[in-house]
């Protein structure tokens, strides 16, 4: 009973709800998370750091700086990565995918 109730009202979430859901991504992740989510789902199994190295290579950003943003994405579930003990590839996850698409417009300029 209480699944059909949820079911019920996520169906009849309006276009107004998911712009709410928008302006919350948006004033968590700044540029430099986007960019990161944006190589991470390009990048297919390579280790977080060497995305971040590339990032900040080609951006002038600081790894330490961009460690910081994908520890912040690994912990809000955007993004997914192993250590050093238990090696993974960086990944986007699906909740990070659909951040993606619902800030599209929004900074659709980043990876120019």
């Amino acid at each position: 009973m209480h699944k059909k109730r949820t079911q019920a009202v996520a169906c009849t979430i309006s276009y107004s709800g998911i712009g709410v859901f928008r302006n919350l991504l948006l004033r968590e992740l700044n540029s430099n998370k986007v960019l990161i989510l944006r190589h991470a789902s390009n990048c297919y199994g390579a280790s977080v750091t060497s995305t971040l190295r590339s990032i900040g290579n080609a951006r002038g950003i600081p790894l330490s700086t961009l460690k910081q943003a994908a520890n912040s994405l690994k912990d809000l579930g955007l993004i997914e990565y192993g250590s050093a003990t238990e090696p993974k590839g960086l990944s986007v996850t699906k909740a990070g995918i659909e951040a993606l698409e619902l800030m599209a417009c929004e900074f659709g300029d980043i990876d120019g």
